[in-house]
């Protein structure tokens, strides 16, 4: 059950003290499990889901969204020219610059929402019962928000992202529209720096 089964501990005899040493180890080890899973979750860096279960739970939204009928969409956002701020500016700005751009966006998503790290300089956000108007709004403030920062005017730093989106709608199978919100990515990165598209873009 993931509970703890309390033990009689008021007793002073060698039983007592075996009860209590075993709640003890119990205590210990249901920590120790806790750190392990959270480790196995959560990116050391960003604080973020981490890639493996971004996807896992990126698959169970989807499947709740075709048992349900409720659409669910997915933002990928991708810092421009990471690599060049890492060789001009050293990694620890490098992660700096990941972390700010990290903690920007989770400030500006709904509640309900969630963000993973999806690669090295790039995240995922997952907005469940959104459409691609949503979707998209929901980018603009990330990408207003991320302008207004600090970081973002540090000298010698050009600290801008790309963001591609799309919705999935029930009965879609997952491989076209993991393929849709990939190609939406690709899509703002040809145009330049600093860009947004996504299906609801398209004139």
């Amino acid at each position: 059950t993931g509970a703890i089964n309390d033990l009689p501990n008021e007793y002073k005899d060698e039983v007592g003290s075996l009860m209590r040493n075993a709640r003890n180890t119990a205590i210990n080890h249901d920590r120790s499990m806790k750190e392990v899973k959270h480790a196995s979750e959560i990116d050391a860096l960003t604080g973020l889901y981490n890639r493996r279960f971004s996807s896992d739970r990126l698959q169970q939204d989807l499947a709740r969204s075709n048992r349900t009928q409720v659409p669910v969409s997915m933002n990928l956002i991708d810092v421009d020219d990471f690599r060049a701020i890492n060789n001009s500016h050293g990694t620890a700005v490098g992660d700096a610059c990941l972390r700010h751009v990290s903690n920007v966006a989770a400030s500006s998503i709904r509640d309900g929402d969630w963000m993973g790290r999806w690669g090295a300089d790039e995240f995922v956000i997952v907005l469940w019962g959104a459409d691609s108007e949503i979707a998209e709004a929901v980018i603009w403030r990330i990408k207003r928000n991320l302008a207004a920062s600090e970081l973002a005017h540090e000298a010698g730093i050009k600290l801008t992202a790309s963001y591609g989106f799309a919705t999935h709608h029930p009965g879609q199978l997952n491989f076209e529209f993991a393929a849709n919100v990939s190609t939406a990515l690709s899509t703002a990165k040809r145009l330049g720096t600093n860009q947004v598209w996504g299906e609801s873009m398209i004139r």
